[in-house]
């Protein structure tokens, strides 16, 4: 099932409770996704991934949930971590995983691994 939904809040709520009154969806499974990378706001101008389910929202504040469980199901293989000089690192990426991640997700990006992984923001080079 893919599906994308478009909120634009009315009244002072949870990301996670405007996402299920808007989509039908369990609460477990758009948690799930927006820890994926399958949520996004407006916030200052840019769109930006939103991952905490329990942020409050505005009224006024738009939000967008990309749902596709065929991408959200996948796992990602495990990159290895060659060498770590701080200001950059260098990886073997194994093959099928993705260097940079889509608005349906980015849970199976190198990028996003490399963040949890270095527990930093990385940027792609």
């Amino acid at each position: 099932m893919r599906k994308q939904f478009d909120v634009t809040v009315d009244q002072s709520t949870t990301t996670v409770d405007a996402l299920a009154d808007a989509s039908g969806l369990p609460k477990q499974r758009i948690k799930d996704a927006m820890a994926k990378g399958a949520c996004w706001w407006t916030q200052k101008g840019k769109q930006v991934r939103l991952r905490k389910a329990k942020r409050e929202l505005k009224p006024g504040t738009r939000i967008q949930l990309f749902y596709d469980d065929q991408v959200l199901a996948r796992k990602p293989e495990t990159p290895k971590l060659l060498e770590n000089k701080g200001r950059y690192s260098i990886w073997f990426k194994p093959h099928g995983l993705l260097s940079q991640g889509s608005q349906w997700g980015d849970h199976c990006s190198l990028l996003r691994l490399a963040e949890i992984k270095l527990n930093t923001p990385c940027f792609l080079v």
